[in-house]
């Protein structure tokens, strides 16, 4: 009888936790969009309004008024990003940005049209983790090779301090024509797995685009010419209209 009660009380003890009402799980995911938006605001806030006059990370300079809206931990963290990432820390802002939209369309559907998600895959995630590093390397690299003679202020050169090692290794390894093509290439695959998008459908798109822009002009020439040949036509009608009312 005693180990009946002890194995009553454990198997109560070990009894999951009743899962939360929906009203709070969509209360939860709504606090974590607002704070998505409120983080990806406040990165692209700062990131614009950086100045090499604040001080930063890696540089000490005493000012009376910082030039980045986000005040000492703005201009700090502004100074991070651009000095590590370059002008493509701007990618992070992207993320941030597809991150509150993908939130605001679950929200949408769960509370207005009460529509269930689709599962994402188990290796979603992963796949976008590669295409998104993938994408960063590339956008880096191309900054440090070929956008070295821009006049944006930064903290480094363009690239940052990941740009320059990616692109030195790739100028070494593949030369200056073919590392190009390398950083491009990883940026082009970068961008079709993070964003899940095929490039062969966007050849297809533009090629419709154009064919809609070239069947929209003929139309408007022959439409035009049509109507100079109907009123030439318009006119001899009238010549011989005047000219059997003066016989």
């Amino acid at each position: 009888m005693t180990n009946t009660n002890e194995a009553y009380t454990r198997d109560r003890n070990n009894k999951p936790a009743p899962p939360m009402p929906n009203r709070l799980v969509n209360l939860l995911a709504e606090v974590r969009w607002i704070a998505f938006a409120a983080l990806s605001t406040y990165l692209i806030l700062i990131l614009f309004t950086y100045s090499k006059l604040d001080p930063g990370w890696s540089q000490a300079s005493e000012v009376f008024k910082f030039h980045n809206i986000g005040g000492r931990a703005g201009a700090w963290f502004a100074d991070v990003f651009l000095y590590i990432f370059g002008l493509s820390a701007w990618w992070f802002s992207v993320v941030l940005l597809r991150l509150v939209w993908k939130g605001y369309r679950r929200l949408s559907r769960q509370l207005l049209s009460e529509e269930k998600a689709e599962d994402a895959h188990e290796y979603e995630k992963y796949i976008q983790i590669i295409g998104f590093a993938f994408l960063l390397m590339g956008s880096m690299g191309i900054e440090s090779l070929r956008m070295h003679t821009m006049s944006i202020p930064l903290p480094l050169a363009p690239g940052g301090v990941l740009g320059e090692v990616i692109g030195h290794l790739a100028l070494t390894q593949f030369g200056n024509t073919g590392s190009t093509l390398v950083l491009l290439l990883l940026f082009a695959l970068g961008l079709s797995l993070y964003f899940q998008m095929s490039w062969l459908q966007i050849a297809e798109n533009v090629g419709k685009s154009i064919e809609m822009v070239f069947e929209f002009f003929v139309h408007k020439y022959t439409a035009r010419q049509d109507r100079r040949v109907g009123q030439t036509a318009a006119v001899k009608r009238q010549e011989v209209v005047v000219q059997e009312r003066a016989k």
